[in-house]
């Protein structure tokens, strides 16, 4: 992408005049293309409905509360289900490592946008300058045509800042998806499995217990990061 601005002069003829600027203008077109195409909604949807399987998966193994005078079948169905939990989460772990991926390849691909539509801004500013400087040195209908070149071009600035302004607002939300889904993977998913697996080695009631509260408390708050998700896209 060029960073510069040719040059009109006193001969410049109308119809160089009358597409000066004109590829800067294809280029915010182009960029806006990309900008539109809800890509970014797509993904956190994508994202959301993984995640609303992976508790609906949680939510199925379900490891049962063993009451005091629970006996070695209800202790041994609680220990199956800390297993098949535990190895549910290594799984479930893998697809928030890609999801966390995907998020953040879109979070950069939209930043470069947003840096490319911030020069074409600066790079339609200038081409308005330039053809100011050339009004009036000719009697020649030029004045219209520049009129009509500043208009287009005002069209394209304001079709610039939405963009940008869209950008902005998926930034915003793919950054909280990532955080999110970044806090699960390296933090709250890990802590849960460390404790299924001391609660497997340990096989005591309150041990037990304990990783059946852990997982209720972690599934409330994946439906939450679910549903603020969904309640923008």
């Amino acid at each position: 992408m060029t960073r510069t601005v040719k040059r009109l002069t006193a001969g410049s003829d109308t119809g160089e005049i009358a597409v000066f600027g004109t590829d800067i203008q294809q280029e915010i077109a182009d960029l806006s293309d990309i900008v539109s195409d809800s890509e970014s909604d797509r993904l956190m949807r994508d994202v959301c409905d993984m995640l609303s399987a992976a508790v609906l998966e949680l939510e199925v193994i379900n490891i049962p509360r063993v009451p005091g005078a629970g006996g070695q079948h209800i202790l041994s169905k609680a220990l199956d289900s800390i297993a098949d939990t535990s190895e549910e989460l290594s799984r479930i772990m893998g697809r928030l490592d890609e999801a966390l991926r995907e998020l953040r390849k879109r979070s950069e691909m939209l930043t470069c946008i947003r840096d490319r539509l911030t020069v074409c801004t600066e790079r339609l500013d200038e081409a308005e300058k330039e053809l100011d400087s050339v009004k009036g040195l000719a009697n020649d209908g030029r004045e219209q045509i520049i009129f009509g070149r500043k208009r287009d071009m005002a069209a394209s600035a304001a079709l610039a800042a939405g963009c940008t302004a869209v950008i902005d607002r998926s930034l915003t939300e793919l950054h909280r998806l990532s955080s999110g889904i970044n806090t699960l993977s390296v933090n709250t998913l890990p802590m849960w499995r460390a404790r299924l697996t001391d609660a497997l080695r340990k096989s005591g009631r309150e041990d037990i217990n304990s990783t059946s509260e852990i997982g209720s408390a972690v599934i409330i708050a994946i439906k939450e990061l679910i549903s603020r998700t969904k309640s923008k896209v």
